[in-house]
């Protein structure tokens, strides 16, 4: 069993990658960044990164299915506050 670890100066690799593909395409970028800056703190605004995420991710793939139980499992992991933090300083 692995345990979250460091990943490339992020929390772990799950939240490395989101705030990745948040961070390179502009529309996503954009509206992950609008939904950051409208909250009033870095925890409300990773709940609300969350929900985002999840609102695009979640249609992907069937929901009784393996690859939406490892996407479910991921977005778990995910530290959205610390996505958050950094789409609010930018």
């Amino acid at each position: 069993m692995t345990t979250d670890t460091k990943f490339n100066g992020w929390t772990n690799h799950e939240t490395w990658a989101a705030n990745l593909w948040l961070t390179n395409d502009q529309g996503l970028y954009d509206r992950a960044r609008e939904i950051a800056l409208a909250e009033e703190n870095d925890y409300d605004a990773g709940k609300a990164i969350q929900s985002f995420i999840e609102e695009i991710t979640t249609d992907l793939v069937p929901a009784s299915s393996l690859a939406y139980d490892l996407l479910s499992s991921a977005n778990e992991r995910m530290n959205n506050i610390e996505i958050a933090e950094h789409l609010r300083e930018d």
